[in-house]
């Protein structure tokens, strides 16, 4: 069975896929005299763990033929897994480095009899059980690997008991408490990001050209830690009442994140908290601009994606603590109805990383509507960091998010947002050019973050509320992503968003023609091939006569600063 399921999955419908597998086997072949400067032992763990945990497809097994294809994923594919609910136990002690940890995954089916997953930095593995019986585990290079032959034919119940220390995204102080999900629990999956695609590298190593990725049922889970199931969790911290946040449920993704304070004391010479934590009860601080903002946000969503994510409450993320997203500004989060808005975007923020007044009221609304997004979208389609998903969950609620912003934004202001987002995502190229290829294939923490919410403007202004919902439900019932792609944006655009990257310079003329250069990334650099021929408005200001044109192309627009047009003549 296991040997027909690898062979069926390596058949995949060629008219979208092919185009993007082709792309990324010449670019490695015309990159391949480009040595990179990854770190050696980085390099040798990522190649042992390729070779064991990975079996390479034959990039000529791929036919058309639509009897020999498959239109939805394989639920057996090679190290996929699914998890019906769970529960997470989590003992803290203030000052203490270590939290003790146990997980209780329920109703677990490993196909393969393997359950993998990503061990975060600090995390003691000290037994796993199935049922009462202890069963092997095998930890090598971060990766941690659970023989479940049991759980190949039947449902079965396994638990992980663990410590950890967790690593910088988090903090344990008497001062203050401040844990994220993915800092202290194993993340379930196989995870690409872990492939070496630098192609030169991977030659020396003698790897193939062709990049292999998990299963889409093998890999994480978009926005957490653990795929969409009935998940429970409680942070106990000891000798204190527990904060908003330590415990809940969700049926979505498993994330979360606990922030705890001290009581204040009296005594006016006590130490500042360390971990100051603002915060919001959303039905009561309606008057609050940042509550204000979010109303409307969601509204926006809502009208957008035919949905939109629960908000009950906005806390403020520590300096620091958040991933960088959009135009480099830190990435908001949204977790167990909680919104997590990094301190430096509050409206009263006030430091050496704090943006200007003008930047942060922008940063911090696309932030805010690209993490609600995000959420509603990695919940409602249950999805995981499978091949293609990278233009999915990096680009799409980027995408909305500032389409929403620039209905009721100044147009120079969303200029300007997307004139430093276009230099982050350049830059990221340029600093990853001999690891660029299709997007499909690219990892989800690197160059496409960048790229992938400018180049998905133009198909998502094309995407009504019903398509988006219609995408997300094919995607949760299992149909392949450039399946489920194609029938919302159709075969040609769904190639070239899965594909090499593209970028645009759109010029505006006079008489309001359009010109300018459109490029493909070849070769570690920008080759031309076009001219725009057609423009949509973004952003729009009746009372200064202004609109902001991109091309109507799902590239991303490198030079905004000359797509503002001020007279009344339309492209």
């Amino acid at each position: 069975m296991q040997g027909q399921s690898l062979m069926r999955n390596t058949i995949l419908g060629c008219t979208v896929v092919l185009g993007a597998m082709l792309l990324w086997w010449w670019h490695s072949h015309a990159t391949a005299a480009t040595a990179g400067a990854e770190q050696p032992l980085a390099q040798a763990d990522a190649v042992a763990w390729e070779r064991r945990w990975l079996t390479p497809l034959d990039p000529n097994v791929c036919t058309t033929d639509p009897q020999a294809t498959t239109k939805h994923m394989l639920a057996d594919a090679e190290g996929a897994f699914h998890v019906a609910s769970g529960r997470v136990r989590l003992r803290v002690q203030p000052g203490s480095p270590r939290v003790q940890g146990e997980w209780v995954l329920e109703q677990v089916q490993a196909p393969w009899g393997w359950l993998h997953a990503t061990l975060p930095p600090g995390l003691v593995l000290h037994r796993v059980t199935v049922g009462s019986a202890s069963v092997a585990a095998d930890v090598e290079h971060g990766h941690l690997a659970i023989a479940l032959d049991v759980c190949a034919q039947q449902l079965c119940t396994v638990t992980l008991h663990f410590e950890v220390s967790p690593g910088a995204g988090s903090r344990i102080g008497t001062d203050g408490i401040w844990l994220r999900a993915a800092d202290v629990l194993p993340r379930l999956g196989l995870d690409g990001d872990r492939l070496l695609r630098q192609p030169a590298t991977r030659k020396a190593h003698g790897l193939s050209d062709f990049l292999t990725l998990p299963d889409y049922w093998a890999s994480p889970a978009v926005a957490g830690v653990a795929p969409a199931a009935a998940w429970q969790w409680d942070v106990q911290i000891e000798g204190e009442p527990s904060p908003h946040g330590a415990s809940g449920t969700t049926d979505g993704a498993l994330d979360f994140a606990v922030a705890w304070m001290p009581v204040p004391q009296t005594d006016a010479s006590a130490t500042k908290p360390a971990l100051p934590v603002l915060e919001l009860a959303v039905p009561q601080h309606r008057s609050h601009s940042v509550a204000a903002e979010l109303d409307a946000l969601q509204a926006c969503m809502a009208r957008r994606m035919g949905g939109t994510a629960r908000v009950e409450r906005v806390a403020a993320w520590p300096v620091g603590s958040s991933d960088a997203g959009l135009a480099g500004y830190p990435q908001s989060q949204l977790s167990a109805a909680t919104l997590w808005l990094p301190h430096e975007l509050w409206p009263d923020a006030h430091g050496p990383d704090v943006p200007p007044d003008a930047q942060r009221h922008t940063a911090r609304r696309t932030s805010m509507a690209q993490a609600i997004a995000l959420r509603y979208m990695a919940d409602t389609a249950r999805l995981r960091q499978g091949r293609g998903v990278q233009w999915l969950a990096e680009g799409v609620p980027a995408a909305l998010a500032l389409a929403c912003v620039a209905e009721t934004e100044d147009p120079l202001a969303v200029q300007a947002l997307l004139q430093r987002a276009a230099q982050q995502a350049d830059a990221a190229l340029q600093a990853q050019h001999d690891e660029v290829g299709a997007v499909a294939y690219a990892a989800f923490n690197g160059w496409v973050r960048q790229y992938a919410p400018l180049a998905a403007l133009d198909s998502v202004r094309r995407l009504s509320a019903d398509q988006i919902n219609t995408l997300l439900h094919e995607l949760r019932d299992g149909v392949r992503v450039q399946y489920a792609l194609a029938n919302a944006l159709g075969v040609s655009r769904t190639t070239l968003a899965l594909s090499m990257p593209l970028a645009t310079d759109l010029r505006l003329q006079p008489d309001g023609s359009v010109t300018g250069d459109r490029w493909r990334w070849q070769q570690g650099q920008w080759s031309r091939v076009g001219t725009p021929r057609a423009a949509w408005p973004l952003a729009a200001s009746a009372r200064h006569g202004q609109t902001l044109y991109l091309d109507a192309w799902p590239g991303y627009e490198r030079q905004p600063t000359d797509n503002l047009q001020t007279n009344r003549t339309q492209p």
